[in-house]
């Protein structure tokens, strides 16, 4: 039996996570515990007692440092990700400015996106 930790940041990617693992075909090999964490939550976390972690981002790094005797598998952060996350801070915040903060490699599509969603799309990283 693999023990695997998915750590996810929303409900809806964890939806995502348990219809891949009900749908692979080792599934029965596979004891996966699927958390929804915010990234403060991550210290309390013991990925020890897993054969491998499954994360992204901050989250991952922080894994990598505090287990660095347990395979982390980081994840990139998704277009739809970029999407989702700009179509919620229009409709709860009615916003019309909005940063995405972030590792370069790790958001690299936020750019391309931006231009797509909004008139005005500064990248710094540029």
């Amino acid at each position: 039996m693999i023990h695997i930790l998915f750590i996810v940041p929303y409900p809806e990617l964890r939806e995502k996570v348990e219809y891949v693992l009900d749908n692979h075909p080792e599934n029965k090999r596979i004891s996966a515990n699927i958390q929804v964490l915010t990234v403060d939550q991550i210290s309390r976390i013991n990925a020890g007692s897993y054969d491998a972690v499954i994360a992204r981002g901050f989250s991952a790094k922080q894994l990598k440092a505090m287990h660095p005797q347990t395979p982390v598998i980081d994840l990139a952060i998704s277009g739809y990700d970029i999407i989702r996350t700009v179509a919620e801070c229009r409709k709860d915040f009615n916003s019309t400015q909005i940063a995405i903060c972030g590792f370069y490699g790790k958001i690299y599509e936020a750019s391309d996106i931006c231009k797509l969603l909004v008139q005005h799309c500064q990248n710094n990283n540029e």
